[in-house]
């Protein structure tokens, strides 16, 4: 039995799509369509199409599953990359990491905390993931490391 899939929003008038990860696609499928309807998707250049569109203009399917997270994670990243989704679709992150605009990692405390120093109010940690901004620090950080 597969842990979850990859699946894709294909706008069907414009040709853009969104590839997304789930371990429930109906029930991911249901929360997308939820939101939309609502104005209230995050995803804010997928909402206005919606809007313009309404939902019978968008096809959601599964593409590919996987047996593990982190296949899961490694065919989301590939097939964003492969289909140039963040530079011509709906994704609001490449294909780099994987993961929904965060980046899953485990970080040792004296540099957790040094990143709280570094962004003030503005680092949020939330259920050991590292948003957006504090990922490209991260990000060159570890650039910086393998020199």
């Amino acid at each position: 039995m597969a842990y979850g899939y990859i699946y894709q929003i294909k706008n069907l008038e414009n040709g853009k799509v969104y590839i997304g990860q789930s371990i429930d696609f109906e029930k991911r499928k249901n929360q997308h369509l939820q939101r939309l309807k609502v104005g209230k998707h995050h995803n804010k250049e997928l909402q206005k199409d919606f809007d313009a569109y309404i939902d019978n203009g968008f096809n959601f399917k599964v593409i590919e599953s996987a047996e593990t997270k982190e296949e899961l994670d490694q065919l989301e990243a590939s097939y964003i990359n492969k289909t140039k989704t963040f530079e011509n679709g709906y994704n609001i992150r490449d294909g780099l990491i994987g993961g929904k605009d965060q980046l899953n990692v485990d970080l040792p405390k004296d540099l957790m905390e040094r990143f709280r120093e570094l962004s003030g109010s503005k680092f949020q940690w939330k259920r050991g993931y590292l948003r957006k901004g504090i990922e490209e620090a991260l990000l060159l950080w570890i650039e910086e490391e393998e020199k």
